[in-house]
């Protein structure tokens, strides 16, 4: 059994839904790397929580260490956080967004080739 060839418009439909698989594919993997980094803020701020302000730790800058009081590092942790929050929630709106208009365009894609 031969497959049907598609029309033009139902080619660039493919196409058009190709190109948001793969921008979706890239959201999803910018929303995980985010998530990951919310975590390792959460769990830093979770283990300098006890100590207190006036301690000194070392903290990597890049590749560098730098000196500093926990109570200064907390509200910078702490600051760094609530953004990537934010981008955590703007991400995942995106993805979300475009999870169910690449549903819709496949649909519309399958309905129109059968």
């Amino acid at each position: 059994m031969s497959r049907p060839s598609l029309s033009q418009q139902q080619q660039q439909e493919l196409q058009k839904l190709q190109q948001m698989s793969q921008q979706l594919s890239s959201l999803q993997q910018n929303y995980y790397q985010m998530q990951g980094r919310q975590r390792e803020l959460e769990n830093t701020l979770k283990s300098i929580a006890e100590l207190p302000d006036t301690d000194e730790l070392y903290r990597n800058v890049g590749q560098l260490m730098f000196k500093s009081q926990v109570g200064k590092t907390r509200v910078d942790l702490t600051e760094q956080l609530e953004l990537i929050e934010i981008r955590v929630k703007q991400a995942k709106k995106q993805v979300d967004d475009l999870e169910k208009i690449v549903k819709e365009t496949e649909s519309k894609l399958r309905a129109s080739i059968q």
